[in-house]
């Protein structure tokens, strides 16, 4: 495969690492490389805070991967017009700049010349695609991470089995779903199911029923943590309610999110992933079209 039509860091290898990361540096894994993970994850956050971008927006691992990739395009091309675009958002004074405002990538000449500039966008796939192999999971570390979590792609779809051993801990599984609602920003695939897999599913669906009938009077008398409430509330936070649906496959509960076409509105956050796209080959999506 040439590095035209290349993609260099898969779906699979994108949530992996970066979720990871996360719970190791959430201390709900511990690995021999705590240290590293923990220096790279702080350095990430250290340099999204740099560009305004909130830990919630940016995750830390793919931003480091992005500096990485550029190298000195980074501050030299990346940072100016990344703080271009950024005050064309801020700037609402004129009647120019709030026309400006619903669309700073209008008169963007640079990104139109983004292929033909000096910048070697397939240079920078091959350096992204060598840093997260640098810090792929080692056996053991894969093996500790299926334990919560097992992620495969299928065609269009990425799956995500979340085992007994996630869904018992709130704290780790509001970890998963928070991130994985940012990392969603910048996978090329668009379709996710999420599966629940418990030991006890068919208890768990006639839960899942009874409190879908007595609701009011069950929150009233419980105060158990209910996984499904926290993921579902996290999801429909971030993303339309309608794009989360509801499925059953053989007793076991999914939820499947549907984020093709979907519309992201944060300029700055754009302006990053439409730079990542292009380093890594994400052709064909929505959410890079500026």
């Amino acid at each position: 495969m040439s590095s035209q039509n290349k993609l260099y860091v898969s779906d699979k290898q994108l949530f992996t690492i970066n979720l990871f990361s996360a719970f190791v540096n959430n201390n709900y894994i511990k690995t021999d490389k705590n240290d590293w993970y923990q220096q790279i994850w702080k350095d990430g956050i250290k340099e999204a805070e740099a560009l305004g971008l909130h830990s919630s927006l940016m995750p830390p691992i793919i931003i480091m991967a992005i500096i990485h990739g550029l190298g000195t395009d980074y501050s030299n091309w990346f940072i100016p017009n990344y703080e271009r675009i950024k005050s064309s958002t801020s700037s609402t004074s004129s009647v120019y700049s709030k026309l400006h405002f619903l669309n700073p990538f209008k008169n963007f000449k640079n990104f139109k010349n983004f292929k033909n500039s000096k910048i070697n966008l397939s240079n920078a796939g091959i350096k992204i695609e060598k840093f997260f192999n640098n810090i792929k999971l080692n056996e053991n570390e894969e093996k500790i991470f299926n334990k919560f979590i097992i992620i495969e792609e299928l065609e269009d779809t990425i799956i995500f089995l979340l085992s007994n051993e996630i869904l018992k801990n709130e704290l780790m599984t509001k970890c998963f779903v928070e991130n994985f609602t940012m990392i969603t920003t910048f996978s090329k695939k668009k379709l996710f199911k999420i599966y629940f897999i418990e030991n006890n599913n068919v208890i768990k669906l006639f839960k899942y029923y009874f409190l879908k009938i007595f609701n009011l009077f069950y929150s009233f008398y419980s105060k158990k943590y209910d996984y499904e409430e926290i993921i579902y509330e996290i999801l429909t936070r971030n993303f339309n309610e309608f794009r989360i649906e509801e499925l059953m496959d053989n007793n076991i509960r999914i939820f499947m999110v549907d984020l093709k076409k979907f519309y992201i509105k944060n300029y700055e956050i754009k302006f990053v992933l439409k730079i990542w796209n292009e380093m890594n080959d994400n052709k064909n999506l929505m959410t890079s079209k500026l």
